[in-house]
């Protein structure tokens, strides 16, 4: 594991008439420790996925950055969020809600010494907030009934 490595997680629900601007957000703001990107299309009946991939065409500059698609039958970020925090093998998972337009360069850095200072919050992995967390320090969560691998 590389050090002070990061994971995008990006749960969506239908957001076709916004993605494009959030990926272009993270995309064109996202720093050198940023090494992959987790999009969870949870229980999506738009066009979300289409758009979201003309983005990623259009913004992605670098091959070497890897997006992984995930899809989810359960309208819940917190389920995709956690999809997505099981699924980094990096040190640190960031979660970049589906609505949040970043306009900040290198925005992770900023928020990777924020963490490193101890400014934590509670559980993240519900909520409408940009949150850094530690992948080895998130206790796994369990859906009864509900099996994330599908």
């Amino acid at each position: 594991m590389i050090k002070d490595s990061i994971s995008i997680i990006l749960a969506v629900h239908n957001q076709e008439n916004f993605i494009e601007n959030v990926v272009k957000g993270i995309l064109e703001n996202i720093s050198k420790n940023v090494i992959d990107m987790f999009v969870i299309f949870a229980d999506c009946n738009d066009n979300s996925e289409n758009e979201f991939l003309f983005a990623l065409a259009k913004y992605k500059k670098n091959d070497l950055f890897i997006v992984n698609l995930v899809y989810s039958k359960y309208n819940s970020k917190l389920i995709a969020n956690n999809i997505g925090c099981q699924s980094s093998k990096n040190e640190y998972s960031l979660i970049v809600p589906d609505n949040i337009i970043i306009d900040e360069s290198n925005f992770d850095e900023r928020l990777l010494k924020s963490f490193e200072s101890n400014e934590s919050s509670t559980d993240p992995r519900e909520g409408s907030t940009m949150v850094l967390v530690k992948n080895s320090e998130l206790e796994d969560l369990s859906f009864e009934g509900i099996d994330l691998d599908e």
